[in-house]
């Protein structure tokens, strides 16, 4: 469901599914600039100047393809998803995609 709204670019929906302290940490003017400075960001001239930018530049292009491999549980709220690749040396490589906790009978992306 969350690599379905982030294929579809859907801003909106992918902003329902963050909790709130999230949202205010990918939102923050220090955070984004701190991004924007990153090699991969400034090598390409994209400055993030808000969390749509965020999204449309950092999480599309990183989980847009994604696939979703395996679920660690944390807790009885708390889950981590993961998606398995192998690498050149032939080693399984787990990616985390998302941490997820339920808040408000709701699974939301808490990093």
């Amino acid at each position: 469901m969350l690599n379905d709204i982030i294929r579809r670019r859907d801003f909106n929906a992918w902003r329902n599914s963050l909790a709130p302290q999230y949202y205010e940490e990918i939102s923050s003017p220090e955070y984004l600039e701190q991004l924007s400075g990153l090699p991969a960001m400034a090598n390409r001239g994209i400055t993030l100047k808000t969390s749509e930018d965020f999204f449309r530049f950092v999480v599309v292009p990183s989980r847009a393809n994604s696939r979703l491999d395996d679920i660690e549980f944390i807790a009885a709220n708390r889950v981590k998803a993961f998606s398995i690749s192998t690498n050149r040396a032939g080693e399984e490589v787990r990616l985390r995609l998302y941490d997820l906790e339920k808040i408000n009978n709701e699974w939301k992306i808490i990093n």
